[in-house]
Parts: structure tokens; sequence; C-alpha cells
């Protein structure tokens, strides 16, 4: 026991660098997903040039995305509109009439013409009167439907859905008066006197409203249901059968098996014993990568190695950005990985250490990383690409114009990259994953952050930067 302390005592620093990295190594473990990974990335388009793959289980056949869109974009153009008798509306309007008409009724009885007798004037504005009610009575027998728009310019049998307080029924747009079409109507109203014709026609048209109303909630409840409905799958593959033969090109019927076989495959309900292997082999994977960057820094890097702050430092940003790789993933949409903007890594590294070290580290993390994006070589080869270019291309961080160019450059080496794989993944210049592009144009922007993390770092880990020396070398500070 007393060797045991004085051994500990003697190479506290040594096991104290070690405990670091045995916490990275936890640390990242603990960030990486339990799931089984499918050994082969599909690729439509090309050969399939692994064995043979039969099925080792049921699973369903994803649809083509673009299939689903149509089917979307078919229903949405043929969507249902429904609409909603408010009686309240009819009932307040024909209250408002009626007391237009009396007041009209009562004034017209005062205003008698000399030549006609009381009784046949009587008579006359009765016979008005009725040719109101009767015109009003008409129209809403019918209703007048609001115009929202959706409505215009529809054939008089297109269908719309109306509820009459008992339940939604189909019903065609002619069986209903529009505002025009109502106040066409009205003008139809047969009094032979013109300014009486006049004085009813406006009337009826000041107290005319709309009482089936447009019920925009039940209309994008019946969408989004319709919408519910459209499958995801185009078919199913069976324990036993075949899904792509060695050498096969892989069609999109082909491709489409893979993909779904993998989210199968990957999703699939882990064991106990299952989960135990899957912690281990990334126990295995990640105590390898950070025995890789243990030896370099201890190697090639002896001042680094001593310096406890700067080994907490590389340890930080790897696991860092394995973090915001991880969190990217907790969303539905898996290609938000490409935003983060991993070139941000060996920039930093670079400010404080030199080239080689900044790149060896990239590389690690991007490699570890891999085993989080949907396309693992693919990422891996573009965040290379990037991030080998961003390092190369800035000579000075301090110079923000040099990290604007360098932006730029990262940004079309991202394109360029993507663009290249997607040609040779599909095949065509259309049917691409356009929104990734937006995706690695954004996290080019986000490494001109690295810029603020710098200053950042220093006064964390008590580091000096090439901005901190460029600073000190001022002529203008008093002491110089």
């Amino acid at each position: 026991m007393k060797k045991l302390f004085e051994l500990i005592r003697n190479q506290h620093n040594s096991i104290y660098r070690i405990s670091l990295f045995v916490l990275a190594i936890l640390i990242g473990v603990y960030l990486m997903p339990r799931k089984k990974s499918f050994k082969h990335e599909p690729i439509e388009g090309k050969p399939w040039p692994h064995e043979s793959l039969i099925s080792d289980m049921e699973f369903s056949i994803l649809k083509p995305a673009e299939k689903i869109s149509e089917e979307k974009e078919r229903i949405q153009n043929q969507k249902n509109y429904f609409f909603t008798l408010d009686q309240t509306k009819e009932v307040s309007a024909r209250l408002k009439l009626n007391d237009e008409l009396e007041n009209y009724i009562s004034n017209k009885l005062k205003n008698r013409p000399k030549l006609r007798s009381k009784a046949e004037h009587e008579k006359y504005i009765l016979n008005i009167k009725n040719k109101i009610n009767s015109t009003w009575d008409g129209i809403y027998k019918k209703g007048v439907i609001q115009n929202n728009g959706n409505i215009e310019g529809k054939d008089p049998n297109y269908v719309i859905y109306v509820d009459n307080g008992d339940g939604s029924s189909a019903r065609y747009l002619s069986d209903f008066f529009t505002i025009n079409q109502a106040t066409e109507q009205i003008k139809k109203i047969n009094i032979s006197s013109k300014e009486d014709y006049n004085e009813a026609v406006n009337l009826l048209i000041e107290a005319l409203i709309q009482n089936i109303l447009f019920n925009k909630n039940d209309t994008d409840l019946h969408l989004e249901t319709e919408l519910d409905k459209i499958s995801k799958v185009s078919g199913k593959v069976s324990v036993g059968e075949l899904i792509v033969s060695k050498g096969e090109l892989v069609q999109q019927k082909t491709y489409l098996k893979l993909i779904s076989y993998k989210k199968e495959f990957e999703g699939k309900q882990l064991s106990a014993r299952a989960n135990k292997f899957i912690v281990t082999g990334q126990v295995l994977l990640f105590s390898l990568c950070f025995l890789i960057i243990f030896l370099f820094i201890m190697k090639n890097k002896k001042s680094v190695f001593k310096d406890t702050n700067a080994i907490k430092f590389i340890l930080l940003n790897i696991l860092l950005f394995i973090a915001l790789a991880r969190f990217s993933l907790i969303f539905s949409n898996n290609q938000l990985i490409y935003i983060v903007p991993f070139c941000a890594l060996p920039l930093i590294i670079r400010s404080f250490y030199d080239l080689r070290l900044a790149l060896f580290v990239y590389t690690i993390t991007i490699v570890l990383v891999g085993w989080l994006a949907p396309a693992p070589f693919h990422f891996v080869f573009i965040q290379l690409m990037a991030g080998i270019l961003s390092v190369l291309t800035i000579e000075n961080l301090y110079k923000r114009s040099d990290l604007f160019v360098s932006v730029s450059k990262i940004a079309v080496v991202y394109l360029i990259t993507f663009l290249g794989i997607s040609l040779i993944t599909k095949g065509d210049i259309f049917g691409q994953d356009y929104i990734i592009y937006g995706y690695l144009i954004i996290s080019a922007f986000l490494t001109l952050f690295s810029y603020q993390l710098v200053y950042v770092y220093e006064k964390l880990f008590s580091l000096v930067s090439d901005v901190s020396l460029l600073e000190l070398t001022d002529t203008n500070h008093p002491i110089l």
C-alpha cells in the first residue's frame, strides 16, 4: 500500500492527465446514441459491391419522398371547404330590415299621391312590402355564402360542406347565393315606380348579410386528417426475401428497400445484452481515438503534454463538437448536423497551437462525429475537405478580413463537395437534398464565431493566442 501511495505521489501529474482522457472517453461514450449501425451505406445508381443481402426480418418499404409530396399536393389542391350556417346573422339582419321597412311604409303612407285614393295607396304600399319580404325570404331560403376567395370562380356544381347545426353535409355551390348573386336577385324585384324600386332595392341591399360562414377550423382539421391518411410505405419485404444481389445496380426501388431495411435494423429495440455490446464497442473506439491523441501529444508536443490546461482545452473542444452533433439529432430532421460549424474547431486550436495539432485533433473529432451522421462517409469527406482548407487558407485569425475570406472559401468547398457527392449518388442534377446546401452555408457563416471563442478560452484556460501576442506588440501601448 505504501508503494502505491508513493507511486501516486511521484506520478500524480501523469495520473491526472490520464484521468482527464479517461473522463473524456466516458463523456464521449455517454453522448453517443445506443443503436445498432448498418454496416453498409446504400448508394442509388451504383452496383451493390457487398454480398447479397437477404432480409432477416419483415419490414415495410418506405415510399419515395417525391411521391409523398405529390400526394400531399394533390390533396391540398382538392381539399374540401367547410361552412357553417349562422342563424343569428339572418335574425339580426331580419330585425334590421323590419325596422327600416316599417319606417319606409309609414313614410309612404303619409305621402299619398293626390290622384290615388287612400284604399288604393294602402293596397299599393302593402304590395311593395310583400314583394320586399318575398324577395328577402327567397334569398335566405337558400342563404348567402361567405366568399373568402377559396370558392371564387368555382363551378356551380362544386361541392362544399355546410353544417346546419346537425352535422356537415355535402352541398353544391349553386345551392347558395353569393353577395353579388343576392344583389342581382334583389334588382329583379318587380316594382313599376322607379323611385319606389330604387328605395326598395337600397333597403334590401343595406340589410343584406352573409349567413353561411367559412369554417377555417373544420377545413384545416379535415385537410390534416386527409394528409395523415397518406401512407408512408409502398409495400413489404418478408423474412428470407432477397433485398439486393451482389453486383446488382441499385435502382430506386432497391435503394428504398435498403434504406427501409437500414432504418428498421437501426431502430429495432435493443436487448440488454445487445446494449452492453454496443457500449463496449463505443468504449473501444473512443479509447483508441483518444489514445492516438494522447500519444501524438506526448511524443510530438511535449510542452502541450506538460500543460494540463492545454489538455483540458483540447479535450473540451472535442467533446463540445460531439455534443453539438448529438444535440442536432434530437430534432426529427437528422440533416441538421450539417449546420454545426465543425470548421471552427481547427481554427480555434490553430489560434493557440500549430497547424499539425489542429489538423490531427480535427481529423479524430470528425471521425468520431461520423458515427452520428446519417451518411457517415459523405459527412466525414465533406467536413475533412472544408476543415483542412480552413486552417490552410487562414494565416492570422486576428485579421477579420482573412477570417471572412476563409469563411467564403469554406462555403464554396462545402457546396462543391456536396454537389460532387450528390451527382455521384443521384446520377442527376435534380432530386437532390437542396436544403442541405442551405445548412452548409449557415455552418460556414457560424464559423465566424470562432473569433469570439478565442477570447473566452484565453480567460477560461489561461492560454495565450496569436491575437493576444499581437496586442502585446502594439507600439501605441503606454509601456512600449
